[in-house]
């Protein structure tokens, strides 16, 4: 069943992206798919579904190899067997919504190292993120701790980007006091919130943060989605 989309004059990377919802969706498309199943009792019975929408993702470009972005909904046209399909939803890549989550590495007591992460992580989403965006922040260093919650409110991005250079989220324990979401433990030292002792050396679970960003906060979204990590080094300590 093969999908072609023609444009008036430029060349076309395709890519099936599956069944969406209308929101998302760029072309139309009539398939119905049956599947023949027994019973307990040997009896054969048909289940039948049908999928009108059918969203095809894809890229532009032109004979040089650089990206168009700005053509038309005229300008394409596509067909599945030689038979003329419509197209129900257009939209350019940069109009689909983004879902995007900002990994700072806070595994360090040196501030000024934080100051540039907060500046450089506020100054991002400042630029990328818009209203109909949502981008969410978590830290990292011995534990991963959420600062910000998925949302489309700049200010409070920016802010709580901003809030690790204050040491709100240094993921090592900051001196004559223990680390937050830590417990006191004789001797010294922390137990971090999975009940074990933190590791007060430089430790770095970006495995276990992106974990936690693409199931927690990316699994379930529609639209584009994207973790930018800011890291002093590679992982340290990791479950994942």
């Amino acid at each position: 069943m093969p999908l072609r989309v023609r444009p008036s004059i430029m060349i076309l990377t395709l890519s099936l992206a599956g069944l969406a919802s209308p929101a998302e969706s760029f072309s139309q498309e009539q398939t119905t798919a049956d599947k023949v199943d027994t019973d307990k009792t040997g009896q054969v019975g048909t289940f039948r579904s049908e999928a009108d929408l059918v969203s095809v993702y894809f890229t532009v470009r032109d004979d040089k190899k650089r990206l168009i972005s700005d053509l038309a909904q005229d300008q394409f046209s596509v067909a599945e067997d030689n038979h003329a399909q419509a197209i129900k939803f257009f939209a350019h890549h940069s109009d689909v919504v983004l879902n995007i989550g900002v990994l700072l590495d806070t595994g360090t007591n040196m501030s000024w190292i934080l100051g540039e992460e907060a500046q450089a992580s506020a100054l991002f989403l400042t630029h990328v993120v818009r209203k109909t965006d949502l981008g969410f922040i978590l830290s990292y260093a011995s534990r991963v701790e959420t600062i910000q919650l998925p949302t489309s409110d700049i200010g409070m991005l920016t802010q709580q980007a901003d809030s690790i250079a204050r040491g709100a989220a240094i993921g090592l324990p900051e001196q004559g006091s223990p680390s937050p979401g830590g417990l006191s433990i004789p001797g010294g030292g922390t137990v971090g919130i999975n009940g074990k002792r933190v590791n007060e050396h430089r430790e770095a679970h970006l495995y276990d943060a992106i974990r936690v960003g693409t199931l927690r906060y990316l699994k379930r979204e529609i639209g584009r989605k994207a973790v930018v990590i800011v890291a002093l080094s590679g992982d340290s300590g990791s479950e994942s």
